[in-house]
């Protein structure tokens, strides 16, 4: 038997490419001058400063947050590991740290920090005082435990750290950041010419109001101490 065959399948036409148009920045209507480029970055660097700011920027990875609790308290991930075993293990004499684990890692959950704590005491309100008679009898302390919850919290909850491997290079990031944010309002201050303003009507007392021109005479120019601030602040507002 002779089998025949027939495509009935049409070819589809490919479909076209949409090429979308760049989305007009709001300082693509003003000549590209000196003062423009300086605006763009001072507003460029605080939205940087601003988020470097926020909560969720400072917090650590499980890992650097443990890394820099072992170093506060003195102590060192191998009797963390000793501890958290003896826990795992059920070994009597740990009932209430048990609870006081559950507790730390309830307060890693909750995102409510960011970076390790400075003084190992700031982290008694998570320990009953049985906790630390527990601990202590065993020769281990409250910090000690805190660890142990850190390791644990990053294995069950990853997503609740951050990703900030070290809080001194954060730091550092946002001094430099804040330095530059500073340095450009000043600049901004006084680098601005007659091109840059809008000089609106003598009133009777033959005096003006003296707006910039990229705030479309939304923020005047006096006080000059701060009107680069002014002004940077008022164009995040408006998108920029």
């Amino acid at each position: 038997m002779e089998i025949m065959s027939k495509s009935t399948t049409e070819e589809k036409p490919k479909p076209k490419l949409q090429l979308r148009s760049r989305q007009a920045h709001p300082a693509d209507a003003y000549p590209n001058t000196e003062f423009l480029r300086l605006v763009k970055e001072a507003c460029a660097v605080t939205r940087k400063v601003r988020e470097l700011e926020g909560l969720a920027s400072h917090r650590l990875t499980a890992k650097a947050l443990l890394r820099e609790t072992v170093e506060v308290g003195g102590t060192t991930i191998a009797k963390v590991h000793e501890l958290r075993k003896l826990i795992e293990k059920g070994t009597p004499g740990f009932e209430d740290s048990v609870r006081s684990l559950r507790r730390s890692i309830t307060f890693l959950e909750s995102q409510r920090w960011s970076t390790a704590p400075r003084d190992p005491r700031s982290l008694n309100w998570l320990f009953s005082e049985a906790t630390k008679h527990e601990l202590s009898a065993k020769g281990y302390s409250g910090l000690e435990l805190f660890c142990v919850a850190v390791e644990k919290a990053g294995e069950e909850s990853p997503e609740v750290f951050g990703s900030v491997e070290s809080s001194e290079e954060h730091s550092k990031n946002f001094a430099a950041a804040k330095a530059r944010q500073e340095e450009l309002y000043a600049l901004l201050n006084t680098s601005y010419t007659a091109d840059d303003l809008l000089i609106g009507e003598l009133d009777r007392a033959g005096r003006a109001t003296v707006t910039f021109k990229l705030s479309e005479g939304q923020v005047l120019v006096a006080p000059q101490r701060d009107a680069g601030e002014r002004l940077v602040a008022h164009l995040i507002s408006k998108g920029w």
